[in-house]
């Protein structure tokens, strides 16, 4: 039996409330964390209408978010929404904070905003706590989590929509120019024994640079050459994989077959997602109000398509959506449940579908594997692609069971 959303939304609230009022709701996205706060402000206010409350959000676009949940629930009179650019830049003190997606405050930057503003309540807010830097460990300290909402247990009670991920195999025809770049980057990485923060460190500082190639024996100029030969060639399979031009085509091929959804695109940069050349694009490189005028003119339509890089990775809520395509995904589990998350929002009798281009053979491959963290997914070929798209899957399967059966028959 399906549980009630405010019912368990309301557990949450007294959840936090025994955590001593400081600690983090770590809401699958979608599932109402913008809601769930609006309730824990407003329980507050019982008692406290002359306290400081403030919701600090990552971007503008969030912020206007905010402002209209608090507006449609008459708090703006009680309540103030502050960037977090803007926040840290204040000593103002705060009684009450709200910070949306917390995950963000962990950054050597922003943390120092629980100290200067020193609130003494706090309520994070993310779908995905953990950092692959794991400067979640800080976060702990002002704002532990004390309450969790998984996309089973969302979708397991309808509020979010069932989904199917497709990890699309790209096979592409010059594999060879990776495995070239490939070679050139492993023989320099190999130098640095393999350990990715050793490389890092001697390319952003030469005096380690020096360090270290008189421990390993290398003359200097040497050491050079194989640094800027290790980033040249990381640069250059980044490029290879995020921006090969078959997931162009491939994503063509999708929104082509799906004109009658509501679909979003996120890739590596502005310039791809501009090249897709179907529906709108929304990027950091146009004007806020560029911006916000595409999204509500997008918002209203029942079918379409959003192409964007990075900048709705988090927090967007955009009604309808029921097809992404991920044309680029990088190892951070925590992109990848955010991106999920646009897509999953609860519609009746909806079954969402996520489309995550992977080049075959590479080392994208990887990267999916780490940020899927253990969640299903269907791993298809461009074939198997094309038969979805088409509506074959199931009469394919079918076909392929009572060929199965027949094998039996004696």
């Amino acid at each position: 039996m399906a549980v009630d959303r405010t019912t368990r939304q309301k557990l949450g609230v007294k959840r936090w409330i025994q955590s001593g009022c400081k600690g983090t709701l770590a809401y699958a996205t979608g599932v109402g964390k913008s809601f769930t706060a609006i309730m824990a402000i407003q329980a507050f206010l019982t008692k406290n209408q002359d306290k400081t409350i403030v919701v600090v959000v990552p971007t503008e676009y969030l912020k206007i978010q905010w402002i209209t949940e608090l507006n449609k629930h008459q708090l703006l009179n009680y309540v103030s929404v502050e960037i977090i650019n803007s926040a840290i830049k204040t000593n103002t003190l705060i009684d009450f904070l709200i910070f949306d997606e917390v995950h963000r405050a962990a950054a050597q930057s922003f943390i120092q905003l629980f100290t200067n503003r020193a609130p003494q309540i706090v309520l994070g807010l993310s779908a995905t706590f953990k950092r692959l830097d794991g400067r979640e460990e800080l976060l702990k300290q002002y704002c532990p989590i004390c309450d969790v909402i998984s996309i089973k247990e969302a979708v397991t009670n309808q509020w979010l929509s069932p989904y199917k991920e497709y990890k699309v195999l790209i096979d592409p025809d010059d594999i060879s120019r990776y495995q070239e770049l490939n070679k050139d980057f492993n023989a320099a990485f190999s130098i640095f024994d393999f350990d990715f923060n050793e490389a890092m460190a001697c390319l952003t500082n030469i005096i380690h640079r020096r360090w270290y190639a008189k421990k390993m024996g290398i003359p200097a100029k040497d050491m050079d050459a194989i640094v800027f030969t290790w980033q040249r060639s990381l640069k250059d399979r980044n490029n290879y994989v995020n921006n090969h031009p078959k997931k162009l085509e491939i994503t063509r091929k999708i929104l082509n077959a799906r004109k009658n959804k509501k679909a979003i695109t996120f890739s590596s940069t502005i310039a791809q997602a501009e090249a897709i050349k179907i529906g709108f694009v929304v990027h950091s490189g146009k004007t806020k109000k560029k911006n916000r005028i595409t999204m509500d003119e997008f918002r209203d339509m029942k079918s379409g398509v959003l192409c964007t890089s990075k900048m709705l990775d988090e927090g967007a809520d955009i009604p309808g959506l029921s097809v992404a395509v991920i044309l680029s995904n990088s190892s951070s589990s925590t992109q990848k449940a955010q991106r999920l998350g646009r897509c999953i929002r609860f519609k009746e009798g909806k079954e969402a579908e996520i489309f995550t281009l992977v080049v075959k053979g590479t080392m994208e491959e990887a990267r999916f594997e780490h940020a899927t963290n253990g969640n299903n997914y269907i791993e298809i070929t461009e074939s198997e692609l094309d038969e979805i798209l088409s509506g074959n899957e199931s009469e394919n399967l079918e076909q392929e069971a009572h060929e199965v059966d027949q094998l039996f028959r004696f």
